[in-house]
């Protein structure tokens, strides 16, 4: 693989500060008796008591809210359309999946397209990962490559790495991502995602401020584990209190810092959305 220019990197890395996607099975964990989108202010859920049936009231509210704002922005990349992709395999929306579909179309060369599209072909993958960002970005790319061996190799590099902030959420994704594309890893890797999950959890829990980061930490969180329910619940109060009044949850300036070398930008509207938008729904869906 060729060196990624300093541009073409940032707008990789932007594209996957991004969760990835599983389908899981809300059923095997909740029984709802109503679906979410059912519920109004005049309806009761059973099993939850006031406090919480406001909570899934401005929850909703936020939800639909978002999800207007979010048909009317672009999907800016395979990142973005994923998220989304797990929103509507969730809450199945004709509209949605329409726009999601026209993402694959305009990415048929991207070497992440896999992550929506099974039918994608793999890639080549270089042979050393280099240095800096384009480390990182190598390593990401590793389960959609081959040759296997190499790219089984990346993998235990990558998540042997002792890290924090986007970084330790991407080694929890980048195993989610290979097993989700049908790449088959090793016991020790697959128990590896739990170990991810709680020292992500107790980031999470240290960060009160709503930001990128830490809506990425809560819809991994919420999606792929089993949180506590009041967990779970200030980390939506805090998404519902951070919502716009357009819809939208605005536009944040981040940086990544990964192997001696860091990058700074702003990631657009429709990411932080994205994850805003999941986190609550799989909220409302199973919490």
């Amino acid at each position: 693989m060729a060196q990624m220019t300093h541009r073409s990197l940032w707008c990789m890395v932007a594209c996957f500060i991004s969760l990835g996607g599983c389908v899981h099975d809300a059923g095997k964990d909740h029984v709802t008796e109503t679906r979410p989108d059912d519920f109004t202010g005049d309806s009761v859920l059973l099993g939850h008591d006031a406090d919480s049936q406001a909570l899934r009231i401005q929850a909703l509210k936020a939800y639909k809210a978002g999800l207007a704002a979010a048909m009317q922005e672009p999907i800016s990349n395979v990142g973005d359309a994923w998220l989304l992709q797990e929103i509507n395999r969730l809450a199945p929306d004709q509209a949605l999946q329409h726009r999601i579909n026209n993402t694959v179309e305009s990415n048929m060369l991207d070497p992440f397209l896999k992550l929506i599209d099974p039918c994608a072909p793999c890639v080549e993958l270089a042979a050393k990962p280099g240095d800096g960002l384009n480390r990182f970005y190598n390593y990401m790319l590793a389960p959609f490559g081959t040759p296997r061996e190499q790219a089984l190799s990346l993998i235990h590099d990558f998540v042997a790495i002792n890290s924090s902030g986007y970084i330790l959420t991407h080694q929890f994704l980048l195993l989610q991502w290979a097993e989700q594309i049908g790449f088959e890893l090793p016991e020790n890797l697959v128990i590896k995602k739990q170990d991810f999950l709680e020292r992500i959890l107790q980031e999470q829990l240290k960060n009160l401020s709503f930001s990128d980061l830490y809506t990425e930490r809560a819809a991994i969180l919420l999606h792929f584990g089993n949180q506590d329910p009041s967990n779970a619940a200030n980390w939506v109060q805090t998404i519902v209190d951070a919502q716009l009044e357009d819809g939208n949850w605005g536009i944040y300036f981040e940086t990544i810092t990964f192997d001696g070398e860091s990058i700074s930008g702003e990631l657009g509207v429709s990411h932080i959305n994205a994850l805003a938008l999941l986190s609550l729904r799989t909220y409302l869906d199973r919490y």
